[in-house]
């Protein structure tokens, strides 16, 4: 029992060492960095009137250019995704009455006794391939351990298409041309809160109008020219693998995708930015 006690002294007594060292190390690491500014992630920023009108002028500059343009913006992903779709043998086709301006306008048509739903070859391998992916998530360990994670959710995700199509093809709700609109719908939308997400965390900091500017439209530029082009390889995906893979072309690689999209374009903007922006 002593020798016990005496252990757990020492212990204590190391501990205690170990505490006040790291104290001390830290002391004196603050001491040599007295003068250094906090990192620019967590620094205060104090909004000038210049800041400020440009906080609030140019999210409605370019969300107003958007909207007013939205009939011309449709109007040419309607025609892009029609010409892609012919050299694609994809069976989309142009309606003649659109049911809003804010409809894209397509028809999905396709052939003569083909169905969107799966087969049961479509519905069996796809239920083998997510067993494995599921299966082999296990593996990924170290570096790969945030890929897990985003692999067992697909995996999550389709088995619970998987699911639903054995027991209930027939009550699936949504088209491809559904589908198609979504698509486009929420990418408009995240066309129009861009500038709004640029204006919380980059209009704010210290860089010259132009450059603002320029990445903004570079960045809106980038989802025009994306939107109609992931929407095209969503019914690509849906002609040669039928409706089982909707959910998880909607969920995971839908508005979702999107955003992590637009958080990896706004860290380029910002890391472009000098050390002195939030100064």
């Amino acid at each position: 029992m002593q020798v016990q006690l005496k252990t757990l002294q020492e212990l204590s007594k190391a501990r205690d060492g170990a505490f006040q060292a790291a104290l001390q190390a830290l002391g004196r690491a603050k001491q040599r960095h007295r003068t250094a500014r906090p990192h620019r992630a967590i620094s205060r920023l104090s909004l000038g009137p210049y800041l400020l009108l440009q906080v609030i002028l140019l999210p409605i500059l370019f969300c107003a250019a958007l909207l007013v343009m939205q009939p011309q913006l449709l109007a040419f992903w309607r025609e892009l995704m029609l010409f892609w779709a012919s050299l694609l043998n994809l069976p989309l086709a142009a309606s003649a009455n659109p049911d809003s301006l804010h409809q894209l306008g397509l028809l999905w048509l396709p052939a003569t006794g083909m169905s969107d739903l799966p087969s049961e070859r479509t519905w069996f391998i796809t239920a083998a391939a997510t067993l494995l992916a599921a299966a082999g998530s296990f593996a990924l360990t170290g570096p790969m351990l945030p890929l897990k994670y985003l692999l067992r959710i697909g995996c999550a995700v389709q088995a619970m298409a998987l699911v639903f199509f054995w027991w209930l093809p027939a009550w699936f709700p949504y088209t491809v041309a559904n589908h198609l609109q979504d698509m486009v719908s929420l990418g408009y939308v995240l066309l129009i809160a861009s500038p709004v997400m640029l204006a919380l965390g980059y209009y704010v900091l210290r860089i010259g109008l132009w450059t603002k500017l320029w990445h903004t439209f570079l960045i809106l530029l980038f989802f025009i020219i994306m939107v109609p082009h992931q929407a095209l390889a969503h019914a690509l995906l849906l002609q040669h693998g039928s409706l089982l893979f909707m959910p998880l072309l909607y969920i995971c690689f839908g508005a979702l995708f999107d955003v992590l999209v637009f958080v990896a374009l706004y860290s380029w903007a910002a890391s472009t930015a000098p050390a002195n922006a939030t100064t």
